[in-house]
């Protein structure tokens, strides 16, 4: 059994609004929607502008870079990573989406004491299982 096989943990279900997300992840490219008509990004995924209340949209390559705009250490996981403690979860602002496009994930590479607000991070893809890709964010270097 493969690594990929084996992945124990909580993984997300895509549905309607979020199928097109995954994909992406499993192309290794973050996505996001954008209004067709105002241009505003949309994150989350979702049916409608929160701008503009048009229903049209398409689906938009991102940066892959981003940086921490706000952040967690999480020292007592009662869930499914207890063996990880403590560990880094950072909401992530995506470069190039006027600050409208934030991501909630892990930040890998760094401890709670090294993380910083303003710190740049890069995108890096982790194959899970044959159908789930997750995005996780590493520090770049430098603080810019």
């Amino acid at each position: 059994m493969t690594e990929v096989e084996r992945y124990a943990k909580p993984l997300p279900i895509p549905d309607e609004d979020t199928a097109e997300f995954w994909k992406g992840c499993k192309a290794h490219e973050l996505r996001a929607q954008r209004c067709s008509a105002c241009g505003a990004w949309r994150w989350p995924p979702q049916g409608i502008c929160p701008e503009c209340y048009s229903w049209d949209f398409e689906w938009r390559t991102l940066s892959n870079t981003g940086r921490v705009s706000s952040f967690v250490v999480v020292h007592h996981d009662p869930g499914a990573f207890p063996d990880q403690v403590p560990y880094v979860v950072g909401n992530i602002t995506i470069d190039g989406t006027d600050d409208r496009v934030r991501m909630r994930s892990r930040l890998e590479g760094i401890s709670g004491e090294e993380v910083q607000v303003g710190m740049p991070v890069r995108v890096r893809f982790e194959d899970v299982t044959a159908e789930i890709t997750l995005p996780k964010f590493t520090p770049t270097a430098g603080i810019r």
